[in-house]
């Protein structure tokens, strides 16, 4: 419990990547009992957004030709920091620290800038390949060059251009289901893993299939209520 509170403060402080770190790390044989681990990315992600939006002003006011070099050289040395701590041991820290993630944030950040000012809507080719990396990442070679690399890089390109309404691709786009989870998809980041956690806490063997499929419904409840009454 006192484990707990420090991380739940570290939490509120944006520091829980750190705390986490010093903890013992995310793969080892206890993590699943520490109910806030999954608050290391919040983290990772506000400590960007502080950074972030200061950083890029000055970029656009003094740099403005050079803003999408700049934005790569910055990705393109994450990136390369980051494989380089790993390929020398240092995967625990490659995997919290804020600047050997600012890779795919930067990868956001270049499909951002080709969506606003290219103005490139997909074509049917575009949009396999876009969806084709991002599926084979997910499902094959999530440690390929780097961990995330080609979800992160499929996700880019889907968002680098203008969705256009595509044959059985959008049959999955505009769907209700698929629009639902997507309102409540932050809920189920958030409650997943307490859940998840706490249940382990109750079963101390492999839990059941009833087990998760019960923890598998309370993360969908209470994701579409804190959707609704404290998202929206």
């Amino acid at each position: 419990l006192e484990r707990a509170v420090k991380s739940q403060i570290a939490s509120i402080f944006f520091v829980a990547n750190h705390y986490f770190w010093m903890d013992g790390g995310y793969f080892g044989a206890n993590d699943a009992l520490k109910p806030f681990l999954h608050m290391w990315s919040l983290s990772v992600e506000e400590q960007f957004y502080l950074i972030f939006p200061i950083s890029i002003f000055y970029i656009y006011k003094w740099g403005k030709n050079y803003l999408i070099f700049i934005v790569g050289a910055i990705t393109f040395l994450s990136i390369s920091a980051n494989l380089l701590l790993i390929k020398y041991g240092g995967s625990s820290p490659a995997f919290f620290f804020m600047p050997f993630r600012i890779w795919e944030f930067g990868f956001g950040i270049l499909a951002a800038l080709n969506y606003r000012y290219r103005l490139i809507s997909h074509t049917k080719s575009s949009l396999l390949i876009s969806l084709g990396i991002l599926f084979v990442g997910m499902l094959f070679f999530d440690k390929f060059f780097v961990p995330g690399f080609l979800v992160v890089l499929g996700s880019a390109l889907f968002l680098s251009r203008r969705y256009v309404a595509e044959g059985i691709w959008d049959i999955f786009f505009s769907s209700e289901l698929v629009r639902i989870v997507g309102l409540i998809s932050f809920g189920i980041y958030l409650w997943h893993w307490p859940i998840l956690s706490f249940l382990r806490y109750v079963r101390i063997d492999s839990p059941s299939n009833f087990d998760l499929f019960v923890a598998f419904a309370l993360t969908l409840l209470l994701s579409d209520l804190s959707y609704r009454d404290w998202e929206t």
